[in-house]
């Protein structure tokens, strides 16, 4: 009987690709290592079934974000250190309301993809 081959799949944490290359910082995020990590084919294309895109923030935010972040090598912690990092913006009196709540709706839908990582 032949042995079955796995397949896995790289999978980007900040997606979808055409917004999160648009900007140079959201392009660095995007392509850190520790948010690209290799899961089972199918537990992708479930992912992608029944989790929302991570809305793109802003360019201010990005940047907030870009200094605020520590890439580490554990998936599970940079993961963590990104939500830290994007959690700072609510605590910046500089950035509006709405920039606010669109960090909280990031927040959300990378959290969504965490029983599939």
């Amino acid at each position: 009987m032949p042995i079955e081959r796995i397949k896995y799949n790289k999978h980007h944490v900040l997606f979808d690709r055409v917004d999160w290359t648009a900007r140079k910082e959201a392009f660095i995020l995007r392509n850190c290592h520790s948010l690209i990590p290799i899961i089972d084919k199918e537990a992708h294309e479930e992912l992608h079934a029944n989790c929302p895109a991570v809305p793109l923030l802003g360019a201010q935010a990005l940047m907030q974000i870009n200094n605020e972040f520590q890439p580490v090598e554990n998936t599970t912690k940079a993961i963590s250190n990104l939500l830290k990092a994007i959690e700072t913006i609510n605590q910046e009196p500089r950035f509006h309301e709405i920039e606010k709540q669109l960090a909280n709706l990031a927040i959300m839908a990378v959290e969504l993809q965490l029983e599939y990582l």
